[in-house]
């Protein structure tokens, strides 16, 4: 910073040896005229640099008083004139400068000269600033110093940048070493500089400086990370790669590049992968076991439609055996076969929607009709024998990714509940599909009870039931997972379930699925 202000001593310097030289004309005997001459023109010289010169100037006697200040300097110091001539040089100086403004001074009487020291000046109302202050000597013809010539550079502002850069390079560098996100910077060519804090103490092999990372460290990785890192850098980019295995690890792993090179992070989430996949092994028992509860709030319903059947396939296949015509006894077992295979439907029905997801979730392509289908076909005669009837208004809508054994369930539940409500009486369960915006919207309505405004925001709670105190109205004391189950699945697909009820008038429970995720 102070090779800055050479070209400001250097002025300085040939002021004072122009005066010099015009004192050593004097000595040596040079005509009157040509040393007034002289005189004026160092005169005019001096007035000249002080009065122009953008720095702080001043004259200071040997004993240390301020003979003269220039305009910068009371300006910036904001003295008139005659409150600095004749004082001391400790008007304008702070006080924890006044120490060194002694031994500088004490130097200068020595020497003869100064070169940017710093020093903290006081202005008249208090404020401090900084300077680079030099000095040089006015001598008389002997060589004698007279006065001091000193000049102030004003680097305060300088200096508060200074210090904001320093107290910016100590945030940074402490947010690095302390953030607890495992950090590796690396130079251009993949080198590793420098590790955090986390990283050391992490328990996992650290790298050393000037490892190449990727190559002599790190280098397990399912992708190429290296070719990564160097394109990310020659591009100036940021990737992220999530949940990458290394090794029995799982990885989130995100590199920002920089212009000397690029800050490489990483978290490792192998404990949240476990607890994820619990979760879902958790949610799928979970599933199943709502399934099977649903199954049971069938059963009664499909028991007396077995029945019916088997007592139609059993009157059929005793005529066959009775009868003596051919004729007869073909049409008789024409019967039983045409009721085995509505019989066997109905079990087909039973364990498609029983049947255990794979545990991977996968959705596929599916006109959402097709899942409130299947349920209907479970529950429509059981529906209508109860006095329920069904009513069906299905615009065309384009199909959607789903899991549709777990639309089933949610479809499922909400029939149930449906169902239930409207015992013992019966009523109407109308069921709308329909396009609206970016979404397929499924309402299910009933004629039922309604529900009670205050249990409204409690529907979808983990085992929030209302049938336990309702069990002479309904088939099933339900577990109060159905409702919460059904808003699990329709989340996990993008979507939403709502519910609005107005006692004695009815429910309706209203799905809706995105078309795109």
């Amino acid at each position: 910073m102070k090779d800055k202000y050479k070209i400001e001593d250097q002025r300085l310097e040939e002021f004072v040896k122009l005066c010099y030289r015009t004192n050593e004309q004097e000595k040596s005997g040079t005509k009157r005229k040509e040393a007034e001459e002289k005189l004026l023109e160092r005169e005019e010289l001096f007035r000249h640099f002080f009065e122009n010169n953008p720095e702080y100037c001043y004259i200071i006697s040997p004993e240390g008083l301020i003979l003269y200040v220039n305009n910068a300097a009371l300006e910036a110091l904001g003295y008139k004139k005659e409150e600095l001539v004749g004082k001391s040089l400790k008007t304008i100086y702070a006080p924890e400068s006044l120490p060194k403004m002694k031994e500088i001074f004490a130097k200068w009487k020595k020497a003869g000269e100064l070169k940017n020291e710093e020093m903290v000046t006081i202005t008249k109302d208090g404020k401090r600033r900084t300077v680079f202050l030099s000095a040089n000597a006015l001598r008389d013809k002997d060589g004698k110093i007279l006065n001091s010539v000193s000049m102030h550079k004003d680097i305060t502002q300088l200096k508060l940048s200074e210090e904001e850069l320093r107290e910016k390079e100590e945030f940074n560098f402490a947010l690095f070493q302390h953030n607890p996100i495992r950090t590796i910077v690396v130079d251009r060519e993949g080198r590793v500089i420098k590790t955090n804090k986390a990283k050391r103490e992490s328990g996992d092999r650290v790298p050393s400086i000037g490892d190449i990372m990727y190559k002599d460290y790190a280098g397990r990785h399912e992708i190429d990370l290296y070719s990564e890192l160097m394109e990310c850098m020659r591009l100036g980019q940021t990737k992220t790669f999530p949940g990458l295995k290394y090794d029995d690890k799982f990885l989130n792993i995100s590199i920002a590049s920089f212009p000397k090179g690029a800050i490489i992070t990483s978290q490792d989430i192998t404990e949240q992968k476990r607890a994820e996949k619990e979760k879902e092994r958790l949610q799928a028992q979970l599933i199943q076991s709502e399934k099977m509860a649903g199954i049971g709030t069938l059963a009664s319903g499909i028991a007396h439609e077995f029945n019916n059947l088997l007592h139609i396939m059993r009157g059929h296949a005793e005529f066959a055996q009775r009868t003596k015509k051919a004729k007869d006894m073909e049409e008789a077992l024409d019967v039983v076969f045409k009721t085995s295979d509505e019989v066997a439907k109905i079990v087909g029905d039973l364990l498609t929607f029983a049947r255990e997801e794979p545990s991977e979730k996968e959705k596929e392509s599916s006109d959402i009709a097709d899942s409130i289908e299947l349920v209907l076909s479970l529950t429509e005669e059981h529906l209508r024998k109860q006095n329920i009837e069904v009513i069906r208004k299905y615009g065309r809508t384009p199909q959607i990714e789903v899991n549709k054994q777990e639309m089933k369930q949610v479809f499922l539940n909400i029939v149930t509940n449906a169902r239930d409500a409207m015992l013992p009486k019966g009523g109407k369960l109308e069921i709308e599909i329909k396009r609206l915006n970016d979404n397929i919207e499924i309402s299910i309505s009933d004629t039922g009870k309604g529900i009670e405004k205050e249990n409204l925001a409690k529907l979808f709670e983990p085992f929030y039931t209302t049938k336990r105190t309702e069990e002479a109205d309904s088939e099933f004391s339900g577990t109060g997972l159905g409702l919460s189950v059904s808003y699990g699945i329709v989340k996990r697909h993008g979507g939403t379930i709502e519910v609005k009820s107005k006692m004695d008038k009815g429910t309706i429970f209203t799905v809706k699925l995105p078309l795109k995720e």
